[in-house]
């Protein structure tokens, strides 16, 4: 299977923000044909409005590899205060796959997340929530985030 022919599902990461950056912030990346999109939820809604939101949902906020701030008071528009993620889960296969299904799925309903107006790190929902969600649409892709991934395991 040549990439091009490659659906994938990545799950990327990076701590939080100072003094919380015991746990993570999580996003999702979905590609194909060398095309990506990057999914996820951020506590500032309207935060960069050329590019595709509803409430705190983002697609393609920042390049794919970047994700928080270390210092909670860094401007947050700004690329170079912004550390660089990691892939943290991953699902590739061709049409057909598990993988085609959740990108499909993820591409299709993404802003649709039931809490897309809604964001509170501590309690729930959160970026976490969000992106679990998104994973949890095709359940037998086996992602999922880890333990230390706050707000997780909120119930959507």
């Amino acid at each position: 299977m040549s990439s091009s022919d490659e659906y994938r599902v990545d799950v990327y990461a990076t701590p939080m923000s100072f003094p919380l950056n015991f746990t993570i912030h999580s996003w999702v990346k979905i590609s194909h044909n060398l095309h990506t999109e990057r999914y996820d939820l951020w506590a500032y809604p309207g935060l960069q409005s050329a590019n595709a939101h509803k409430g705190y949902v983002y697609k393609d906020i920042f390049p794919d590899h970047l994700g928080t701030t270390f210092w909670p008071l860094a401007r947050t528009t700004k690329l170079t205060n912004r550390q660089t993620g990691r892939c943290i889960d991953s699902v590739a296969g061709e049409y057909g796959s598990v993988a085609h299904a959740l990108y499909t799925v993820i591409a299709e309903k993404a802003f649709a997340y039931p809490y897309y107006d809604r964001y509170n790190m501590l309690f729930g929902p959160s970026c976490n929530t969000y992106t679990e969600w998104l994973l949890q649409l095709v359940p037998e892709a086996g992602l999922s985030l880890p333990w230390y991934a706050w707000g997780r395991g909120n119930k959507v």
